[in-house]
Parts: structure tokens; C-alpha cells; sequence
């Protein structure tokens, strides 16, 4: 078990260092890279470092963490290998124009006063400039340049070869026995359904021992080059950070009774007189727990949790509200729920090295979902239906393969909130940035500062609207009303004081930040 104290109060040391230097216009650009990289280290470490100690069940936010470290520290590899051209690391001090206009332009199109003028405006020349010198030195069209500019390995690319197309390639060519273990984190961080009680503990083990190794490597890798850095600073080990009356030390207990109590009273809401609505039950503590590590990070000074974590977090409650939703009723209801959890029982069982499992159950309960339902509404054969059910975690939402989980967040936000095409655009551009800070790459130290430290806010208000308040009220209506509305009621006040609570915590995490 890594030492939690120590390594907290170094990775903050370094933490604080590191961000004094980052813009620093003498660190040549191959170090501005690595930096920037390393941060994405250093701040995923701290994250492992607080969820090992105080939410161990997080399973989403910590494979997230441990995903970003993993990919970091095979940027490193790469880097040291030669595979990136000397020159390419100027790149990257103008990547973050790519990343911050395609994520914002369609935001600020609704914004016409503050596009034309002040940031944006500067930000929509540089990417016209820097478009056209790119395309012209990698010979690319403009029409793809968006999508590459974008793409972590952007900082590879050579004139005409653009071949690279994702992190498996750099796992398997550098560190090839990771390779199960980076396709399993890359499944955990979008939504799944267990109710599979031993399956569900095998994948918490496996998450937490993934945890512990990769924050184990993660120091270890820093300590190397950087153990005086480490050892002298002004840091609080983790135990005196979160018990330091100036600070930190009135929130952590109340927020984490609260939140245990606001779930408590849930989940007793959610029996039924006849059976308890186990999907909703699921999703409640994946929420609860992610929330939790969201917020306690931004607490901490560690904002960039918030946002980043929102990818998973906003899937996540795009499944809920789609099949809670569900346009063709109970059966769509149902159906969905069978299809989320035969699919997620699946896939599970595959990575989690149970190949030579049985799995003649589980295939006889999806083609009786798809004889009731699908078979009339998706132009597949039972083999063709079973084939992407095991491969594709949305596929029971559609059969369409364009139907990404963008776009799935979209139709949620659509239906959602309505005709508010301002909140949509703004919820989707933070949707877009969390998932290029979620990638190691080193956008998370750009996407840290300046201006996009308002997505931490944006987050959590949307976040404590949906999961407190319109779950809450999709709860109460399951109950007959014929029932005591005590336990809902003793809920509500719960909810008002966790409110009050996160009001005043956001108000100290203002003036704590690092």
C-alpha cells in the first residue's frame, strides 16, 4: 500500500511548484511538453492518493485517474524513445487554441457580443492562422484539420502519415502487459449496470489494485527526478490537510455525513412495496461516490477534477434519465434495463479474465429481450443484435454506429432542458473539455486556468440539479400515494441541508485554491 500522508503531501509539493514554473518563456518546448504531461501525473496521483484513503469505492473516478496516468506516463515513454520528432513539441504550445475554440465555437455562437470581441475574437484569428500553417506543413485538408488538431496524438503526426490513431497502438508498442487492464479502465469509465454481487467485488478489487499500482508507479516515476522538489515545500500530509481548521477541516466530516445520509434516505425511497428499483439503486451510488470525489477535489483545490470527472458523470446520468424516460413506455423501460445489464454482465465477464465463464444464461436472457422488443425495431438477426450488445455499451440505445456517446449526452440535454439552447451548448462544451482533460496529453494543465476554471462551478450546479433534485422527484413518484412521505420528507431535508452546505464549500474552495 503506498504510504497516503507522504505521498499527498509530495505530489502537492511538486504540484505547487510545477504550476509557479509552467509558463515560464525559458522552459524550451520539449520540457514545456513533458511538464505539462507530468501534470497530468501529479494531479491524477493526488486524486488516487485522497479516493484509496477516503472513497475506495469510487470504481469511475479512480479508473479515470488511473487511465490519464497510464497514458502520461506512455507519453513519457514515447517521448524518450525519439518517437516524436524534435521539432513536432512546438505543437503543443498551440494545441490548446485547437482544443479550446472547437470545444467553445458553437457556445459562443450564441454569444455574439463576447465572440466579437476580447478573447474569443483572438482565439478564433490564432486558430485561423495556425489552421492554415498546419495544414499547409502536414498536408492535410482543412476540412480534417478539427479532428486531428484535436487528437492527443497530434504531437506525432509527420507530413502525409497521420496513421496514429489512438493510445492502444502506444500501449501495446511500449508496455503491452497493460493492455487488458487499459481496455478494462476504458470500460469502467462509461456507464455500466451489475447486480451481479460477485462480479461487482471482483471488479471493485480489481479497480483498487489497479489504483494502488499505478499511484505506486506514479510516485515512483516522479521521485526519480524529482525527490528534492518532493521533499522540500510547504505541503500538509493528507491527514493534516483535511483536518486543518483554517480550512478544510469543518467540511469533510459534515460532507461525507450528509451525502451517506442523502443516500440512505434514497435508497429506503426506492423500495417498493413489492420490489426495490435496483437500476435506480446502482446508479445512486455510482453518482453519490463520483460526486463526492468531485467535490471534495475541488475543496482541496484541485478543480480540475470536477470537470474532468463530468464526462463519466454526465454519461452516466444520460443513461439513467434515457431509459428512466423511456419514449415507448414500460416495455421501452424494461427492455432497456434487461439489454444495459445482459450487455454490461458481457462485457464484464470477458475482461475480467472470466473467458471460459458460462455465459449460455446471460444469451438466453438477451434473446428473450430481443424477441419481445428489439427484433421488431432493429434491422438485425439475434447473432448480428448479440455480437454488438458484447462489444457496444450503447447499442441498446440504437443501432445506428454513428450514435456515439456524445451524442447520446445530447439527446439527453435536448429533452432535459428543453428549448435552453444557451444551458445545452454550455453543458456540452464542458462535456467536450472533460473529455480532452480526461486524455493524458497535458491539456489538463491548460484547461486549469484562466477562464475555463468556471467549468468546476458549472459542474457541480448541474450536477446537484439533476442527482438531488430531479432524482429525488422521479423517486417520489414511484411510491403510491397511499404511503408515509416521512422518509421522503426527512430525505428533502437532507438535500436542503447537503444545498446550504455545498454553497458554503464553494465559497472556501474560492479562496483556498492552489
Amino acid at each position: 500500500m503506498p504510504n497516503i500522508d507522504r505521498d499527498f503531501m509530495w505530489l502537492s509539493n511538486l504540484d505547487t511548484k510545477r504550476r509557479n514554473n509552467y509558463l515560464e518563456p525559458e522552459l524550451d518546448d520539449k520540457t514545456h511538453f513533458i511538464h505539462a504531461v507530468e501534470e497530468d501525473i501529479i494531479s491524477n496521483a493526488i486524486y488516487l492518493d485522497f479516493a484509496l484513503r477516503y472513497i475506495p469505492i469510487d470504481t469511475i473516478g479512480m479508473s479515470s485517474s488511473c487511465r490519464t496516468i497510464m497514458e502520461a506516463l506512455i507519453l513519457i515513454e514515447a517521448s524518450d524513445s525519439g518517437m516524436i520528432p524534435g521539432e513536432n513539441y512546438k505543437r503543443f504550445r498551440d494545441e490548446y487554441v485547437f482544443i479550446e475554440y472547437s470545444n467553445g465555437k458553437r457556445l459562443f455562437e450564441l454569444l455574439p457580443d463576447y465572440a466579437g470581441e476580447g478573447s474569443f475574437k483572438k482565439l478564433s484569428e490564432e486558430y485561423d492562422s495556425l489552421s492554415k500553417k498546419y495544414c499547409d506543413e502536414l498536408g492535410l485538408k482543412q476540412s480534417e484539420f478539427a479532428r486531428f488538431a484535436k487528437d492527443p496524438m497530434f504531437v506525432f503526426f509527420k507530413k502525409g502519415d497521420h496513421s496514429l490513431e489512438d493510445f492502444n497502438y502506444l500501449v501495446k508498442k511500449f508496455r503491452p502487459d497493460w493492455i487488458d487492464n487499459y481496455h478494462f479502465l476504458g470500460m469502467e469509465i462509461h456507464p455500466r449496470f451489475l447486480r451481479d454481487e460477485k462480479l461487482e467485488k471482483k471488479e471493485r478489487k480489481q479497480v483498487k489494485e489497479l489504483s494502488i499500482s499505478m499511484l505506486t508507479k506514479a510516485v515512483g516515476y516522479l521521485k526519480e527526478k524529482y525527490k528534492k522538489e518532493m521533499e522540500e515545500g510547504e505541503a500538509k500530509s493528507l491527514t493534516e490537510t483535511v483536518n486543518d481548521p483554517l480550512y478544510y477541516g469543518p467540511w469533510f466530516i459534515p460532507i461525507n455525513k450528509e451525502i451517506e445520509v442523502f443516500q440512505a434516505f434514497l435508497a429506503h425511497a426506492v423500495m417498493l412495496p413489492t420490489v426495490s428499483d435496483s437500476y435506480t439503486l446502482y446508479t445512486m451510488e455510482k453518482l453519490t461516490y463520483l460526486y463526492y470525489g468531485m467535490e471534495s477535489m475541488a475543496i482541496l483545490g484541485f478543480s480540475e477534477h470536477a470537470a474532468m470527472k463530468f464526462k463519466s458523470a454526465i454519461e452516466l446520468i444520460s443513461y439513467y434519465y434515457l431509459i428512466e424516460k423511456a419514449k415507448d413506455g414500460l416495455d421501452a423501460f424494461n427492455a432497456l434495463k434487461e439489454a444495459f445489464r445482459v450487455s454490461s454482465e458481457i462485457q464484464y465477464r470477458q475482461l475480467l479474465n472470466e473467458n471460459n465463464q458460462d455465459f449460455e444464461t446471460l444469451f438466453d436472457r438477451l434473446k428473450a429481450v430481443y424477441e419481445s422488443y428489439y427484433q421488431k425495431r432493429y434491422h438485425a438477426t439475434f447473432d448480428e443484435f448479440k455480437d454488438n450488445i458484447c462489444h457496444n455499451g450503447k447499442y441498446f440505445f440504437s443501432e445506428n454506429k454513428s450514435f456515439s456517446y456524445r451524442k447520446l449526452v445530447q439527446t439527453f440535454l435536448e429533452d432535459y432542458l428543453g428549448g435552453n439552447e444557451l444551458d445545452r451548448r454550455n453543458i456540452l462544451c464542458v462535456y467536450d473539455t472533460s473529455i480532452d482533460m480526461e486524455h493524458a496529453g497535458g491539456y489538463l494543465m491548460e484547461s486549469s486556468i484562466g477562464p475555463w476554471e468556471q467549468n468546476c462551478q458549472i459542474v457541480m450546479k448541474f450536477f446537484q440539479d439533476f442527482f438531488l433534485i430531479w432524482m429525488s422527484d422521479v423517486i417520489s413518484t414511484k411510491r403510491d400515494a397511499g404511503e408515509s412521505t416521512e422518509e421522503l420528507e426527512k430525505c428533502m431535508k437532507a438535500y436542503q441541508a447537503m444545498t446550504n452546505l455545498f454553497e458554503e464549500l464553494r465559497a472556501a474552495a474560492i479562496e483556498t485554491h492552489r
